[in-house]
């Protein structure tokens, strides 16, 4: 079995435009007269914070796209001098603020949409201004909601679209509709699903879209509709008594995390799950030929489920000097470059590309393609989308849906119980 950390090594796909770009080691001041730049890296979740910074070694690829970008980057600004650090996740925080309160805070930190959320909320991030005119070939859906009063208070870098991966040696051809879906586990097939909200939202694409709209608002303001919001409280019912349904099939396994799923699935103890497109591409090195990508199923055949897609983001200190503040935007516009951002993809084969002007090869690799269906139909986890981004575990809704799994509630928990026979009505 592969070991818990073995989710950290899928964190090197999503780091890998930050620390393909790092241009000296780490070090403990600027050098005077130079262009020096601090950048901090979030370790993804499952990533000790006692392993190295660095975890690309193992990689030769990725190795050879440090060394590409390292020296396309010099080419540009031979005076550069970039120094890195990572932290854990929950010490990113703690780190940044300890080290602004001394004047020795980050010009620059890469992380995911909501360690960057949760950053800015703290304020120990800054908004930046970037001429429109150098933003020209990123897509305007993926800037836009990190605008606020002509700044940019994060720059994204990736996207990291949620797919169905299957093991093809149990499953030729992948469910394209969640019926299929229920279908297959009926069969035998032995299907993964995840608890958490954000990562089993795709499934409220059963709904009809008016349905699914209120669900995915109700979803945002982590309350439960009243009475006389009956709309929205059908399209929440009718989702959870969906949920509850499946988790009562015999073949249909329901995880409290996403480590647990990848588990069973490299341990062949599961056939089909749905994936961050990060964590696919080692499934698809330890499984091989064996290994399936495909858009994640949705209402019906040829509509695929309106899935999460997460994001890698750039944010930017708030104690940066003129100079550093400068070279911290060239830095992550450089990782944005058409040559950066088609290197990003290919060579992980875990990201999507901002850069409108990258072309996905969706005829030659059968992961990206389905990761390219997964973001024209997906959801973007962003700003605005908060509820869903911060996977709120301790939330109103994320309670209702352990409830009915637990059996603790009745098939939908928004109906009222009937009464038991011999009881009066209530009038």
């Amino acid at each position: 079995m592969p070991p818990p950390t073995w989710i950290a090594q899928l964190g090197r796909g999503l780091l890998v435009a930050a620390v393909a770009l790092t241009l000296g080691g780490c070090a403990n001041g600027e050098l005077p007269g130079s262009h020096a730049l601090f950048l901090y890296i979030q370790n993804q979740p499952g990533h000790s914070k006692d392993a190295p910074n660095l975890l690309l070694a193992e990689d030769l690829e990725l190795q050879s796209l440090l060394q590409e970008l390292i020296q396309r980057y010099r080419r540009k600004n031979p005076q550069a001098r970039i120094h890195v650090r990572s932290f854990a996740t929950e010490d990113l925080g703690p780190e940044i603020r300890l080290r602004q309160n001394s004047g020795l805070g980050p010009d620059l930190v890469i992380s995911d949409v909501r360690a960057a959320f949760e950053l800015h909320e703290q304020g120990l991030t800054a908004p930046v201004r970037i001429p429109s005119a150098r933003l020209g070939h990123i897509s305007a859906n993926v800037i836009r909601p990190f605008e606020h009063n002509g700044a940019l208070l994060a720059l994204p870098l990736s996207l990291q679209p949620q797919i169905a991966c299957f093991n093809r040696g149990r499953i030729p051809e992948a469910p394209q509709s969640l019926q299929q879906l229920l279908e297959l586990a009926a069969s035998g097939r032995r299907v993964g699903l995840p608890i958490l909200i954000s990562d089993l939202a795709w499934t409220a694409s059963g709904l009809d879209p008016d349905a699914q709209a209120l669900l995915l608002s109700a979803i945002e303001s982590d309350r439960i509709p009243t009475a006389q919001e009956q709309g929205a409280r059908s399209a929440l019912g009718d989702w959870i008594a969906w949920i509850r349904m499946a988790s009562l099939q015999q073949y249909v396994v329901l995880t409290d995390s996403n480590d647990d799923l990848y588990t069973q699935f490299l341990d062949r103890q599961l056939d089909w799950i749905p994936c961050s497109s990060l964590n696919a591409r080692l499934l698809q090195k330890k499984l091989g030929s064996q290994f399936g990508a495909a858009p994640l199923p949705g209402r019906n055949p040829g509509q695929p489920a309106a899935a999460t897609v997460k994001l890698m983001v750039w944010s930017f200190g708030r104690h940066s000097s003129e100079m550093q503040q400068k070279l911290a935007k060239d830095f992550a516009l450089f990782s944005l470059n058409e040559v950066s951002q088609k290197e990003l993809m290919l060579k992980t084969q875990s990201s999507l590309p901002i850069n409108t002007q990258v072309m996905v090869p969706s005829k030659s690799s059968q992961l990206l393609a389905a990761m390219d269906i997964g973001l024209e139909h997906g959801i973007l986890l962003d700003f605005n989308r908060r509820m869903l981004m911060l996977n709120n575990e301790a939330g109103r809704l994320q309670a209702l849906i352990r409830q009915a799994i637990l059996g603790e509630t009745g098939a939908n928990p928004l109906q009222p119980t009937p009464p038991t026979p011999g009881q009066p009505t209530k009038r």
